[in-house]
């Protein structure tokens, strides 16, 4: 069995107006990675995302789920869809019922699920995101960040295998980014694969297994965190910048710490920890 669960293979795309949003762009993602997807505004990170489950359809190259090529008949997308969930980066493109629990309700209900299954998921998917108490409140009435989960809860009562994340902290405050990546690592523990677009160096380098860069609508660059960010090439282009925890661990380095150590710290509380220990 392929170690990949998508995989794009030269996509090309111009949007109506003539614009070319992918020039030959390649990617697979690995069964049960989370991938983060970089890269500069206009780079063509939200238009590869929109092709991941066929909301948009290249104009050349092809797409494969475990092996197989996308169709883009009605039962194709439809099987597609069950698998592959996309949460916006606008979450009102993705809300319209009366209430939480109704928008959260939609999908499963369209899946042919009984009445109790599709209660359950629902119930569950509230949970999950931290969000039983707001299931009867309209959704036009919650936060920015409150939607935000909301749509990843729709996302995540589908039971999809590939869940697909663009842009998900804008806007977002410090609990709201906390809660959501400790939902997606969970997911990530579960066995589900994640791909999610930042512009957020420090989140890519502590949360993803793999890094994609993206630029001009071709990848420039692919690797685990510590690869990528650690790219003088990249870092000289100003496609990546450093993040902070790999900018002090290289310069801590430098002045004789950290030697001995395997793995280096990707997050904050484990830079801390390291320090602490530093003889």
């Amino acid at each position: 069995m392929s170690q990949y669960i998508i995989q794009a293979k030269n996509l090309t795309y111009n949007y109506p107006d003539g614009t070319a949003a992918l020039r030959g762009l390649s990617v697979a993602l690995e069964v049960g990675k989370k991938t983060a997807i970089i890269g500069p505004n206009g780079a063509g990170k939200s238009t590869f995302l929109l092709h991941l489950n066929a909301i948009l359809k290249p104009r050349e190259g092809k797409l494969f789920f475990r092996g197989k090529e996308f169709g883009y008949d009605r039962n194709s997308l439809r099987q597609l869809r069950k698998s592959v969930g996309v949460v916006f980066q606008d979450p009102d493109r993705q809300l319209f019922s009366a209430s939480v629990a109704q928008d959260v309700s939609f999908g499963p209900m369209n899946l042919g699920l009984t009445v109790q299954e599709v209660t359950e998921r629902t119930d569950w998917a509230l949970k999950v995101t931290g969000i039983s108490h707001l299931k009867d409140k309209p959704a036009h009435l919650l936060s920015f960040g409150q939607k935000k989960l909301v749509t990843i809860a729709g996302v995540l009562a589908m039971q999809p295998e590939v869940i697909v994340l663009d842009e998900p902290t804008i806007s977002l405050d410090v609990a709201h980014v906390a809660l959501l990546v400790e939902i997606l690592n969970a997911l990530a523990r579960d066995g589900v694969t994640l791909v999610m677009s930042t512009h957020d160096a420090d989140l890519a380098y502590a949360w993803a297994d793999n890094v994609v860069v993206i630029r001009d609508g071709t990848k420039v660059g692919e690797g685990s965190p510590a690869e990528v960010f650690s790219d003088s090439a990249l870092l000289q282009d100003g496609v990546v910048s450093k993040p902070f925890v790999l900018a002090v661990c290289d310069e801590l380095r430098k002045k004789g710490f950290f030697s001995g150590m395997a793995v280096m710290p990707r997050t904050r509380d484990e830079l801390l920890d390291a320090i602490s220990t530093c003889p």
